[in-house]
């Protein structure tokens, strides 16, 4: 038994566990006093590349450097062109079903904005793009390679997507429970292509083309801005 693994990866759970609550507050906080729906998201995702990359990586790295050496591990290359290959007309399939649900368009996009012009697709790109570094980082990064190094891959994919699922309650049960699976499979490709970076770029493209479907579909519900 590794003790300081063992409380290296409690450590990371505990740090993990805090700062995503804490971003959860700055969300229901921003929620009530930005009234612009581009500024609130925006300030929002921010919000979470700091609490969720930024803040975790000046914690973890003074008291644990190899764990973030493994975290920032170059990918295998081919494994991962491989992954998005397979996965990318999954994703655009999946995410064009969605968009033709009216539930799922009342919460994507996140920017409920009527107009969306050039700049504002960049802006939702680079801000997702921004969110999610940071959340992969956490997830399939620190969290996921503190324990594996302390109990074992499949006690740290059980971990993981717990804890994964947990962070999607408050989206409610559809996504709750999609999380489960996906966060299997997540932790998988992270794990197959020893970088989170595969995965950073798979949930991008599921978001932005989440979001690219669903506005398209969804001029009769997004107000004008």
């Amino acid at each position: 038994m590794n003790v300081s693994a063992e409380l290296s990866a409690l450590y990371t759970i505990i740090v993990s566990i805090l700062l995503f609550c804490t971003y959860l507050l700055v969300m229901h906080l921003t929620r009530g006093k930005i009234q612009n729906p581009v500024q609130r998201i925006v300030s929002q995702r921010l919000g979470g590349l700091l609490l969720l990359g930024v803040i975790p990586l000046g914690i973890i790295w003074p008291t644990n450097e190899r764990l973030i050496q493994l975290t920032f591990k170059s990918p295998d290359t081919i494994n991962l062109l491989f992954t998005i290959l397979i996965a990318l007309p999954v994703i655009l399939l999946t995410n064009y079903k969605l968009s033709k649900n009216t539930s799922h368009r009342e919460q994507y996009p996140e920017i409920r904005v009527g107009n969306w012009k050039t700049s504002l697709y960049i802006i939702n790109s680079l801000s997702w793009a921004a969110y999610l570094l940071g959340y992969e980082f956490l997830f399939r990064g620190i969290l996921l390679h503190s324990c594996i190094e302390a109990w074992g891959t499949f006690v740290a994919i059980f971990i993981n997507t717990l804890l994964y699922a947990l962070a999607h309650l408050h989206k409610g049960r559809f996504e709750t429970l999609g999380s489960i699976p996906l966060g299997i499979l997540f932790c998988g490709i992270s794990i197959w292509t020893h970088s989170f970076t595969t995965v950073f770029v798979l949930h991008c493209l599921i978001a932005l083309s989440n979001d690219f479907f669903c506005i398209k579909s969804s001029t009769d519900l997004l107000p004008n801005h």
